[in-house]
């Protein structure tokens, strides 16, 4: 059960801060502030990171 196995996790190529199948953005929970500029933003976690909410991808669907 990591992020890269998990329905909400984002890697794709239209999140240009990503490195290609190593880091994502987790869609689990709405965005939040970010302490060092106050923008709303979801979190960065690696491929590798878990959590709580972990929703399986459908079979079939790769991470990227």
């Amino acid at each position: 059960m990591k992020c890269e196995d998990c329905k909400n996790w984002d890697n794709s190529t239209q999140n240009s801060n990503a490195q290609p199948d190593t880091t994502g953005l987790c869609r689990a929970q709405p965005p939040v502030a970010d302490e060092r500029d106050g923008r709303a933003r979801w979190p960065f976690t690696e491929d590798t990171d878990w959590c709580s909410w972990f929703i399986a991808k459908p079979e079939g669907t790769s991470h990227e």
